[in-house]
């Protein structure tokens, strides 16, 4: 029989697993099989979170899945037990099983699994987590715009909008976020106050994993990188930059 190419519909079936990264600015969706190869993806705008199980359940019936095993949501300002029981109970009904944690959990267990090691996730919000050998957790940051996120893109783009734009009102989380991409290529070109934020979010990034390393009393955990901020080569240069000249002040 030869091969042939079929409808991406064909494959749904194979879908036994969904993942949900729902961050700040974007929402990620991916179907995987049994093994959790990747096999289908969708990116939404992120919707305030009290609209994700609708999202889900209408992006569910667009890809005509009528039932489904499990579904792993991590999720931004989701980390304590309360917080997991809120989704948890708007949610389960879209699975045979739903797991709930953090975005920062789910990005760990994505680059580490049950290995020790620390992540720096860096995108609309900051926030740093991670394991020793003994199993130990810590975490540093994603404590929100209001009091925290300090590094993120959120931050750089407020402090932006203090320093160039003259003004910092009247924003949403994602209106300050969205200038981050400017602010980095501004300060790749050379401008002085933009390279300065720039700084300034490294400095910051970097105590959170100083925090994180300082609590597992460890030096020597594999450093990982999470978040749109490190998929710019630029900043996250910048960054490496400034672990080692700060590793080297030690």
């Amino acid at each position: 029989m030869p091969n042939r190419c079929g409808d991406p519909q064909d494959f749904l079936p194979l879908i036994s697993q969904i993942i949900v990264d729902y961050g700040g600015t974007k929402t990620r969706i991916w179907g995987a099989d049994i093994q959790g190869k990747p096999l289908q993806s969708v990116t939404l705008i992120s919707k305030p979170i009290r609209h994700l199980p609708a999202v889900l359940k209408k992006s569910f019936s667009h890809l005509k899945i009528k039932t489904l095993p499990l579904l792993i949501i991590g999720a931004k300002s989701i980390w304590t037990a309360k917080e997991k029981k809120w989704l948890y109970a708007r949610t389960r009904f879209l699975a045979d099983n739903v797991v709930v944690m953090s975005d920062i959990e789910l990005a760990f267990r994505k680059h580490f699994g049950e290995s020790p090691g620390i992540l720096i996730l860096a995108g609309t919000g900051s926030i740093s987590l991670g394991r020793n050998p003994k199993g130990k957790i810590a975490r540093a940051g994603g404590l929100g715009p209001k009091i925290g996120d300090e590094g993120s893109g959120y931050w750089i783009g407020k402090k932006y909008c203090e320093r160039v734009l003259k003004s910092s009102k009247m924003r949403s989380v994602q209106d300050f976020a969205a200038y981050a991409p400017q602010v980095i290529r501004k300060a790749q070109a050379g401008d002085d106050v933009c390279r300065g934020i720039l700084i300034e979010a490294h400095e910051h990034l970097g105590r959170l994993v100083t925090s994180v390393r300082r609590q597992l009393k460890s030096k020597d955990l594999a450093l990982k990188y999470a978040g749109g901020l490190f998929d710019n080569p630029y900043f996250k240069r910048g960054f490496l930059g400034f672990l080692r000249s700060a590793n080297a002040a030690l």
